[in-house]
Protein backbone atom coordinates (compact mmCIF):
# COMPACT_ATOMS: atom_id res chain seq x y z
CA UNK A 1 0.00 0.00 0.00
CA UNK A 2 2.36 2.91 -1.20
CA UNK A 3 1.48 5.80 -2.76
CA UNK A 4 3.25 7.60 -5.59
CA UNK A 5 5.37 10.52 -4.00
CA UNK A 6 3.48 13.40 -5.60
CA UNK A 7 -0.18 11.89 -4.87
CA UNK A 8 -2.08 13.88 -2.50
CA UNK A 9 -2.96 12.38 1.23
CA UNK A 10 -6.35 10.39 1.08
CA UNK A 11 -8.59 9.71 3.91
CA UNK A 12 -9.44 5.72 4.97
CA UNK A 13 -11.25 4.36 7.54
CA UNK A 14 -8.80 3.11 10.10
CA UNK A 15 -9.14 -0.23 11.74
CA UNK A 16 -11.21 0.59 14.54
CA UNK A 17 -13.48 2.60 12.50
CA UNK A 18 -14.57 -0.99 10.60
CA UNK A 19 -16.43 -2.52 13.00
CA UNK A 20 -20.14 -2.09 14.59
CA UNK A 21 -20.00 1.34 16.48
CA UNK A 22 -22.77 2.49 18.25
CA UNK A 23 -25.14 4.76 16.25
CA UNK A 24 -24.31 8.37 16.46
CA UNK A 25 -20.55 8.24 16.13
CA UNK A 26 -18.87 8.78 12.83
CA UNK A 27 -16.02 6.86 11.77
CA UNK A 28 -12.30 7.93 12.99
CA UNK A 29 -10.25 8.72 9.80
CA UNK A 30 -6.67 8.12 9.50
CA UNK A 31 -4.25 9.81 6.83
CA UNK A 32 -1.26 7.62 5.26
CA UNK A 33 1.90 8.95 4.93
CA UNK A 34 4.87 8.10 2.94
CA UNK A 35 7.19 5.94 4.52
CA UNK A 36 10.67 8.02 4.01
CA UNK A 37 13.66 5.86 4.16
CA UNK A 38 15.51 7.15 6.31
CA UNK A 39 15.51 10.54 7.94
CA UNK A 40 18.88 11.21 9.16
CA UNK A 41 20.27 10.91 5.83
CA UNK A 42 17.21 12.41 4.27
CA UNK A 43 18.20 15.47 2.86
CA UNK A 44 15.28 17.00 0.61
CA UNK A 45 13.17 18.45 3.55
CA UNK A 46 14.00 22.05 4.06
CA UNK A 47 14.99 23.38 7.85
CA UNK A 48 13.40 25.50 9.72
CA UNK A 49 13.78 29.60 8.98
CA UNK A 50 16.95 30.45 10.78
CA UNK A 51 19.12 27.06 11.06
CA UNK A 52 21.97 25.50 9.61
CA UNK A 53 23.02 21.96 8.86
CA UNK A 54 24.58 20.53 11.98
CA UNK A 55 23.62 22.99 14.41
CA UNK A 56 21.05 21.48 16.06
CA UNK A 57 21.69 18.63 18.57
CA UNK A 58 25.31 19.53 19.19
CA UNK A 59 26.12 19.14 22.82
CA UNK A 60 27.61 22.36 24.47
CA UNK A 61 30.31 21.87 27.03
CA UNK A 62 29.16 23.11 30.31
CA UNK A 63 31.27 24.63 33.17
CA UNK A 64 31.72 23.06 36.70
CA UNK A 65 29.85 23.80 39.47
CA UNK A 66 32.87 24.43 41.21
CA UNK A 67 34.16 26.93 38.64
CA UNK A 68 30.79 28.75 38.71
CA UNK A 69 30.99 29.14 42.77
CA UNK A 70 34.47 29.74 42.20
CA UNK A 71 33.68 33.00 39.75
CA UNK A 72 30.76 33.95 41.93
CA UNK A 73 32.80 34.25 45.08
CA UNK A 74 35.82 36.20 43.16
CA UNK A 75 32.70 38.54 41.86
CA UNK A 76 31.89 39.40 45.32
CA UNK A 77 34.91 40.08 46.55
CA UNK A 78 36.56 42.33 44.03
CA UNK A 79 39.12 44.65 44.14
CA UNK A 80 38.45 48.20 44.39
CA UNK A 81 40.24 48.24 40.69
CA UNK A 82 37.97 45.01 39.32
CA UNK A 83 34.99 47.44 40.50
CA UNK A 84 36.17 50.77 39.36
CA UNK A 85 36.45 49.38 35.47
CA UNK A 86 33.30 46.95 35.87
CA UNK A 87 31.45 50.08 35.98
CA UNK A 88 33.52 51.50 32.68
CA UNK A 89 32.49 48.11 31.07
CA UNK A 90 29.46 46.77 31.65
CA UNK A 91 26.32 47.20 29.83
CA UNK A 92 27.90 48.26 26.56
CA UNK A 93 29.35 51.34 28.47
CA UNK A 94 32.62 51.05 26.40
CA UNK A 95 31.73 51.54 22.84
CA UNK A 96 29.14 49.44 22.53
CA UNK A 97 31.42 46.36 23.35
CA UNK A 98 29.19 43.49 25.71
CA UNK A 99 31.82 42.25 28.61
CA UNK A 100 30.91 39.77 30.95
CA UNK A 101 32.98 39.64 34.38
CA UNK A 102 34.77 36.89 35.95
CA UNK A 103 33.68 34.39 32.86
CA UNK A 104 34.80 30.65 33.37
CA UNK A 105 35.83 29.75 29.99
CA UNK A 106 36.73 26.04 29.45
CA UNK A 107 37.80 25.93 33.12
CA UNK A 108 39.94 29.00 32.70
CA UNK A 109 39.17 31.49 35.32
CA UNK A 110 39.09 35.31 33.48
CA UNK A 111 38.87 38.73 35.33
CA UNK A 112 36.77 39.86 31.92
CA UNK A 113 35.76 39.00 29.13
CA UNK A 114 34.51 40.73 25.43
CA UNK A 115 33.11 38.01 23.45
CA UNK A 116 32.53 39.69 20.70
CA UNK A 117 36.14 40.67 19.99
CA UNK A 118 37.53 37.03 21.28
CA UNK A 119 39.58 39.03 24.29
CA UNK A 120 40.19 38.43 27.96
CA UNK A 121 41.15 41.18 30.54
CA UNK A 122 43.61 39.83 33.23
CA UNK A 123 44.00 42.07 36.68
CA UNK A 124 46.86 40.66 38.22
CA UNK A 125 50.01 39.30 37.05
CA UNK A 126 50.80 37.74 34.10
CA UNK A 127 50.16 33.78 34.07
CA UNK A 128 52.02 31.77 31.47
CA UNK A 129 49.82 28.47 32.20
CA UNK A 130 46.48 30.53 31.68
CA UNK A 131 47.68 32.54 28.78
CA UNK A 132 48.43 29.49 26.89
CA UNK A 133 44.92 27.85 27.66
CA UNK A 134 43.41 31.01 26.00
CA UNK A 135 45.80 30.86 23.18
CA UNK A 136 44.44 27.06 22.73
CA UNK A 137 41.17 28.63 22.48
CA UNK A 138 41.70 31.21 20.13
CA UNK A 139 41.34 34.26 22.57
CA UNK A 140 44.00 37.20 23.13
CA UNK A 141 44.57 37.70 26.38
CA UNK A 142 45.14 41.55 28.16
CA UNK A 143 47.24 41.78 31.39
CA UNK A 144 47.01 44.92 33.53
CA UNK A 145 47.85 45.47 37.52
CA UNK A 146 45.65 47.18 39.77
CA UNK A 147 48.35 49.85 39.60
CA UNK A 148 47.60 50.44 36.50
CA UNK A 149 44.25 51.19 36.33
CA UNK A 150 44.03 53.02 40.14
CA UNK A 151 47.38 55.29 39.09
CA UNK A 152 45.96 56.13 35.73
CA UNK A 153 42.84 54.67 34.82
CA UNK A 154 42.27 56.87 31.54
CA UNK A 155 45.79 55.33 30.46
CA UNK A 156 44.29 51.79 30.97
CA UNK A 157 41.20 52.48 29.22
CA UNK A 158 42.87 53.76 26.29
CA UNK A 159 44.91 50.63 26.28
CA UNK A 160 42.44 48.33 26.41
CA UNK A 161 40.62 50.85 23.71
CA UNK A 162 43.39 50.05 21.13
CA UNK A 163 43.44 46.19 21.88
CA UNK A 164 39.77 45.66 21.01
CA UNK A 165 38.87 48.43 18.50
CA UNK A 166 40.46 48.23 14.99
Amino acid sequence: MSRAAGAPLTPSLSPAGRGRRPSGHPPTLTFRLPILPNLRSFSGLPLPAGERAGVRGKRHMRNHPVDIHNARLLRQAASPAETWLWEQLRSRRFHGLRFRRRPVLRGLAASFACPERRTVLQIDSPDPRTDAGFGRLGIVTLHLTEAEILDDPDAALDRIARKLLP
